[in-house]
């Protein structure tokens, strides 16, 4: 299985124990990973095991979520190996 799946994989079931019902995108040119939804509210997440997430492809899931009516949400890895979750609003290139 590639990294970027084991990643996808546990950010699912990070967000699965939080409550969400959450649904992978088996589609790699759509903007987001998963699909979780809880008490009404649907979110997207981008799951990012490495590398940046550069502005254009942040403009895209910015659009995204301005179409979609929906939070867009930006999953990585830090050094620890941790899985640290950012609002794609509020992300910038410095993280």
């Amino acid at each position: 299985m590639k990294a970027m799946n084991i990643f996808k994989y546990k950010v699912q079931h990070r967000l699965e124990r939080q409550g969400f019902s959450v649904a992978p995108i088996a589609d790699s040119t759509f903007p987001v990973d998963l699909i979780a939804i809880r008490n009404g509210e649907t979110r997207g997440y981008r799951c990012k095991a490495h590398g940046k997430i550069y502005k254009p492809e942040l403009q895209i899931l910015r659009k995204l979520a301005q179409k979609l009516k929906v939070r867009i949400y930006i999953a990585k890895e830090n050094g620890a190996r941790e899985i640290v979750i950012w609002d794609a609003e509020a992300y910038s290139q410095a993280n």
